[in-house]
């Protein structure tokens, strides 16, 4: 039977998971006679392969691909699987993670009727303290014919789970993985994203990544330093694709704002860390990147904080910087006020040059209020008019997957949740 979907698997010593890996595959809703899970293993020297060929013996679906010596990282597996593959369409799973049972046969089931070229479903985060939805904004719906790269922050989740894909749409614009040990995914998902013409989303849970300490992956290896310096060769090779421009302009303001602005200054690690120095000279890379591409970095940042930290750094105005950044980690503990129904940063004399900082949304609970003899549970809103509630989430503290709707109103600046919605449910939760 032809297959609809072909699962690409790298694996390096992961004989501590893969169990789980096979069995979430095992435990997929769908015929397994039209999937094939593609297990290419870079040179274990554990006891992966050994689990593989026992699972291999009672699962047909199995296909195990032995490379003849380790490659450094999940880049030339997958490519492999890429080109071995028989499914139309094709997703990658982490030796490590799992796949949803019912979530990931769902998005290919709509992938498929609507003949989507891509699809993105929700990627859940496991960790030691917390459950954790990953790329909302890729799958807060449910949706079909979209032009994908047109998606807002589509490319501010460019790894591999969560999202299906045409396997034609690689093989006939030649997209592979890059062979870096960081930062491939970025740069493959921003052409393959690019390339694709139509999207499906859904909000379901699809893949389940593993993020327990125990886990030590090779994006955790990586320092800093190593991954601005692989940064800086996407960057560079982004500015280099033949995509349409809406889809580099997005591409380009995630690397700028996301990694070489937000991860690599917005946190308590720079401004601890002994050598700032070496931050500012990487940034200084960067807007040197772009230079050699007659390319202005200020023209793919649209956020007004990254506008002001770009500005700073520019003029090399790294007191203020600092100053800026301190006020930024500090989050909820910063000074605030609130001016016609927004709320904002209350800046320091030093940084008054920088005009007002906004928060641009931000909720307050304002108590129980009886409307009409009804109890409602009131939240002050603080946000811009453009600005539109389209629902309210119950959410379990610490576990974003358990999650339910409730109804609610919203009358100028207040929401109204009505409080017997809320009594309805005995588990503890957040708004």
């Amino acid at each position: 039977m032809e297959k609809i979907v072909s699962i690409i698997i790298p694996v390096y010593n992961k004989a501590a998971y893969l169990s789980t890996c096979i069995e979430s595959i095992q435990a997929l809703t769908l015929d397994h006679s039209t999937i094939e899970a593609i297990f290419v293993d870079d040179g274990s020297t554990d006891e992966s392969l050994s689990i593989l060929h026992t699972a291999a013996k009672t699962m047909d679906f199995i296909r195990i691909i032995e490379l003849p010596e380790n490659t450094g990282s999940p880049a030339q597996p997958r490519n492999v699987g890429i080109e071995e593959a028989t499914g139309t369409y094709i997703t990658f799973l982490d030796a490590d993670d799992r796949l949803d049972s019912v979530g990931f046969p769902q998005l290919v089931a709509q992938a498929a009727t609507n003949d989507a070229d891509i699809a993105f479903g929700q990627t859940i985060k496991h960790t030691d303290t917390s459950i954790q939805k990953v790329g909302r904004f890729a799958s807060f719906t449910t949706a079909n014919q979209l032009v994908p790269y047109e998606i807002d922050k589509v490319f501010r989740a460019v790894g591999p789970p969560g999202k299906i894909l045409k396997r034609s749409v690689l093989i006939e614009h030649n997209i592979r993985f890059s062979p870096m040990k960081f930062g491939e995914d970025k740069l493959f998902f921003f052409e393959a994203i690019s390339k694709c013409q139509t999207a499906s989303m859904n909000p379901a849970a699809v893949y389940h990544v593993n993020r327990f300490a125990m886990n030590d992956s090779l994006v955790g290896q990586t320092s800093i330093f190593e991954k601005t310096t692989f940064n800086l060769q996407v960057l560079e090779k982004t500015l280099e694709l033949d995509i349409p421009t809406v889809a580099k302009t997005h591409a380009l303001s995630r690397l700028i704002e996301m990694d070489f602005l937000s991860r690599l200054f917005n946190n308590k690690r720079f401004l601890e860390h002994p050598q700032q120095q070496t931050f500012f000279d990487l940034f200084r890379e960067m807007i040197a990147v772009f230079e050699r591409h007659n390319a202005d970095p200020a023209d793919f940042i649209f956020d007004d904080i990254f506008q002001k930290q770009y500005a700073l750094l520019q003029q090399e105005d790294y007191d203020s910087f600092v100053a800026f950044i301190t006020l930024l980690v500090q989050k909820h503990k910063a000074r605030r006020y609130v001016s016609e129904n927004r709320l904002y940063y209350r800046m320091p004399k030093s940084l008054h040059h920088l005009g007002p900082v906004l928060e641009p949304f931000f909720a307050t609970y304002a108590g129980t209020r009886l409307v009409d003899n009804v109890f409602y549970e009131v939240v002050h809103v603080l946000k811009d008019e453009t600005t539109t509630i389209t629902s309210a989430l119950l959410i379990a503290p610490n576990d974003e997957a358990t999650e339910t709707d409730v109804p609610f109103r919203v009358k100028g600046t207040e929401l109204f949740i009505p409080t017997e919605a809320l009594e309805r449910h005995s588990h503890p939760f957040q708004l």
